[in-house]
């Protein structure tokens, strides 16, 4: 679960790597990349493989995230993860376990799954624009991977009327589906970056596990 969520930023984030000359997903990265874009998603990731543990091989949740720039902040499922660029905070508050890990700069050994932001300026050569159809409600996007990065393909759907993002879709290259509805998008002005500055290790108390990899 600890990289569940961050496997899910980043496949939303996906749609921000190639936007080609199409409008709509030029205006959709500029969004990203000079405001503060909150979002409130719930998620089904069905698993190809998964633990009998889980019920029919699927997770269920709900979370908010907040997108600024190389920073993002993401709170749902028991998990509160941040980062500022450079590096990711995992705190998991019930089993009161926190990591650090640092960002890695190459997407094309995950380092998206740290810092899935980087994808708005190192997958414009990973993904390309498949085909755009529409029904009564969306325009619906499809984008292939052209490479390897852990992402086959995606569907976006945009309402035709806001030009907001309200559903997603994503098929992972370890055959696991991810699908994303998106309940409220927001673009507001940049939040202080102090909201994306990361706990210091020594601020949790004895009684938890605190795991620094940077």
């Amino acid at each position: 679960m600890k990289s569940l969520l961050t496997l899910l930023l980043s496949s939303i984030l996906c749609v921000t790597a190639y936007a080609q000359t199409d409008q709509r997903l030029e205006q959709f990265l500029a969004m990203f990349s000079d405001s503060n874009v909150l979002m409130d998603i719930s998620y089904t990731v069905t698993l190809k493989n998964a633990p009998a543990v889980l019920n029919q091989g699927t997770l269920k949740g709900n979370a908010s995230l907040s997108i600024q720039g190389n920073m993002y902040a993401m709170d749902g499922s028991g998990l509160v993860i941040k980062c500022d660029g450079a590096s990711v905070q995992i705190e998991d508050t019930s089993a009161k376990e926190v990591i650090y890990e640092p960002v890695c700069n190459d997407v094309r050994d995950g380092g998206y799954l740290m810092n899935p932001t980087m994808l708005f300026n190192k997958l414009d050569d990973v993904f390309r624009l498949d085909r755009v159809t529409s029904d009564n409600l969306s325009d619906i996007y499809l984008l292939v991977s052209r490479e390897q990065c852990g992402i086959e393909n995606c569907r976006l759907d945009f309402n035709m009327t806001s030009g907001k993002l309200t559903y997603a879709e994503f098929l992972m290259s370890d055959g696991n589906v991810v699908k994303v509805n998106v309940s409220s998008f927001k673009v507001a002005s940049p939040a202080p970056e102090s909201e994306f500055v990361l706990q210091l290790p020594s601020a949790y108390g004895a009684d938890w596990v605190v795991t620094d990899l940077r």
